[in-house]
């Protein structure tokens, strides 16, 4: 498998899927070894991810990796994204008048933000209470979410798909009376109808935090580094997703070793060349 199949016009299905896994791999691979040059107490983690899917074993028409499992990791998580929708569709399409809704604080600082994390998740089981004793019927799945700012401050905020308008307008007055002492303004909340529900699915479940920063003086993208290893570690043990109101919870894990079907059938080892940006 060499670089120039990249410049294959009309590549075959099985091809696609390899040649995007290459993609997320450099990309995921030059994040990891810059987050391992921190020397923080993640490097390990960032050293596994390496590491992820760097051999692939090809017998007949399967091929075998081991992955890393890290949230980070752009070939991990296109896996436990897949996994996440294919999982909650089905209860999201039983919604007749589903909404997602964003509920959000002021940003913080780095050493404020285990602390905000923790408040906000105690307000959120706090609203899950109250609506179960006074029968509001809150249904749906909730994911935690947190950016780097160029500021370098933490947007630490909750994205939700639910089932009813009433409900999501209840959440969000809720939510503004209970955490007004961290400061929530009540134009920085959302809710909104959703009618694509893949296109939903696809949005709460694609990521936990944006890679890159935009700087709004130059309008330039850029990775803050320092920034992202506070995020991770903040969230090392963190839940991302829940669900409430019966729906079922799905494993956000990734196993282990997974195959994919493809068209070629020699037995062989691919060695993944990060100078080649392919196996």
């Amino acid at each position: 498998m060499e670089k120039t199949n990249i410049l294959v016009k009309e590549p075959r299905k099985s091809t696609n899927i390899l040649l995007k896994k290459a993609r997320k791999k450099y990309f995921s691979y030059h994040l990891a070894i810059n987050l391992y040059r921190l020397k923080k107490p993640l490097e390990k983690s960032y050293q596994n991810t390496l590491h992820c899917s760097s051999i692939l074993y090809q017998e007949g028409n399967k091929i075998i990796t081991k992955y890393c499992k890290n949230r980070w990791c752009l070939v991990c998580n296109s896996i436990r994204t897949a996994k996440l929708i294919n999982g909650y569709l089905p209860s999201i399409n039983e919604f007749l008048t589903p909404y997602f809704v964003t509920l959000t604080v002021p940003t913080c600082a780095s050493d404020k933000l285990s602390r905000r994390i923790k408040k906000m998740q105690e307000v959120w089981a706090k609203l899950i209470n109250i609506s179960k004793y006074y029968k509001i019927g809150l249904k749906g799945i909730k994911k935690a979410e947190c950016t780097v700012r160029p500021d370098g401050q933490f947007h630490y905020h909750f994205h939700i798909i639910l089932e009813g308008q009433e409900q999501a307008k209840w959440l969000i007055t809720n939510w503004l009376k209970y955490t007004k002492e961290m400061g929530s303004r009540k134009p920085a909340q959302d809710m909104r109808p959703l009618k694509n529900l893949v296109g939903g699915a696809l949005e709460l479940f694609k990521y936990f935090t944006k890679i890159l920063v935009k700087d709004k003086t130059t309008g330039k993208s850029y990775v803050d580094y320092n920034g992202l290893d506070i995020i991770f570690t903040a969230l090392q043990k963190q839940r991302i997703y829940s669900t409430f109101g019966g729906i079922k919870s799905i494993p956000e894990e990734v196993a282990n070793i997974t195959s994919q079907d493809i068209k070629d059938s020699d037995k062989i080892f691919w060695i993944y060349q990060s100078s080649l940006y392919d196996w």
